[in-house]
């Protein structure tokens, strides 16, 4: 298979719905996606995602991404621009999804930087993003969608430090009911291929044969992204057998309060239906932010 690197460099040409953007340089490479930061033809920056579709589940996975974007408009989730397809002869059909660009990054970005200078997020920092993070799972879990996916690497910082949420291809129903051990199997594959399994749910790792699996796989990743943001890494491993347990390790020495530690503890719960909402977490931030 021809390497995607071979496709990028600066100074290429691509064309979305008629209009011409230049490569400016490469922001990202993985699997069969690559990201490129791109300027039109009055220097505007962008950032465009292309992803190389091989097989039609690609083509449905790219669709599904597309729709999810649509259907979900939020100042905290991030806009998609354009989209198309291209097609050329002797290549593979290829996806182009163009994006504002964050010059900022992502929280992931922050985090390793971090861990070079030894550096640290602030509690407050912490709990004014994970607010911004609340409020963009919201705008899914009101339209009966979950985004099963949630980790800093897929919050996106604008220039003035908002929280965009961002790569919907995981996006899936927020409600969903398992009648058969095929369809929980089923279901743990795809979380498999599309959930990051350090912040993954013990309910998509295991699933029983007669449940229903909701918006609540959400907050548990939202509370293994407070925990990483604060020190460095996920709690979990990424295997099931630490999810499912999950007992947490928080560092004996830190700057947290305990309110804050909690916060987090009321997000891993192993029981979905104990977890808070998003309402409910925004509600217990607050009550932190007006007791200091």
């Amino acid at each position: 298979m021809k390497c995607l690197s071979s496709c990028l460099g600066p100074g290429k040409s691509y064309r979305i719905n008629g209009k011409k953007f230049t490569e400016v340089k490469t922001i990202g490479e993985g699997g069969y996606a690559f990201v490129v930061e791109v300027r039109d033809r009055s220097n505007q920056r962008y950032a465009l995602k292309c992803v190389r579709l091989q097989c039609r589940e690609q083509e449905e996975a790219i669709e599904r991404e597309v729709s999810a974007y649509k259907k979900v408009t939020s100042s905290h989730v991030m806009e998609l621009l354009d989209h198309c397809y291209v097609i050329k002869a002797g290549q593979d059909k290829m996806a182009y999804l163009l994006f504002p660009l964050m010059k900022k990054g992502s929280v992931q970005d922050i985090l390793t930087r971090n861990f070079t200078t030894k550096g640290h997020v602030t509690e407050k920092q912490i709990l004014d993003w994970t607010v911004q993070l609340c409020k963009a799972a919201a705008s899914f879990h009101n339209r009966g969608l979950a985004h099963r996916d949630i980790k800093p690497g897929n919050m996106m910082l604008t220039d003035s430090d908002l929280v965009l949420l961002a790569d919907l291809g995981s996006v899936s129903e927020a409600q969903v009911t398992i009648s058969s051990r095929k369809e929980a199997v089923a279901l743990q594959e795809l979380a498999a291929v599309n959930s990051t399994s350090s912040y993954r749910a013990p309910e998509l790792f295991e699933v029983p044969s007669d449940c229903t699996i909701t918006e609540a796989v959400d907050i548990w990743s939202v509370g293994c992204t407070m925990f990483a943001v604060a020190f460095g890494e996920s709690p979990f491993d990424g295997s099931a057998t630490a999810a499912v347990s999950g007992r947490i390790r928080v560092p004996k020495e830190h700057i947290y309060s305990n309110k804050f530690i909690e916060l987090i503890k009321s997000c891993l719960v192993v029981e979905p239906s104990e977890r808070p909402s998003t309402d409910q977490l925004i509600e217990n931030i607050t009550n932190i932010f007006s007791n200091r």
